[in-house]
């Protein structure tokens, strides 16, 4: 008789078990995938921001363009410049606050695309 309340508190436990194991399962493969929809989400609109803010970390190449064509039409019509050196504009380079948001939001990126990453090795798991 021992015997068969043994075999009886196993297969319940096996039981619980199992159900346990489903829900706990469940939960998490929807966790996984609410993580997996955020993460590219996220993604899509960061790159979109980093395509936007791409565009000021080159020299405005218009204005530089205006600049020395002008000085091309003064000097045919005989009127150089008396400097050449402080008309046409100098570039030092992207604004220091542009370079930090552009690190943070590839920064942002490589978080959300990590994430997913991780969300997948999760769900083949």
């Amino acid at each position: 008789m021992a015997s068969g309340a043994r075999v009886e508190f196993y297969d319940k436990f096996q039981r619980e078990a199992d159900e346990y194991d489903r829900d706990f399962m469940r939960k998490y493969d929807e966790d996984l995938n609410t993580t997996l929809i955020f993460a590219g989400l996220f993604s899509a609109v960061t790159s979109a921001f980093i395509v936007d803010v791409e565009s000021q970390l080159q020299p405005n190449y218009t204005q530089s363009s205006y600049t020395v064509l002008t000085i091309l039409a003064n000097i045919s019509l005989g009127h150089p410049p008396a400097d050449l050196n402080s008309v046409l504009p100098q570039w030092a380079g992207p604004s220091p606050n542009i370079v930090r948001v552009e690190a943070i939001l590839y920064a942002s990126l490589a978080a959300s695309l990590l994430a997913a990453f991780v969300a997948m090795l999760g769900k083949q798991w």
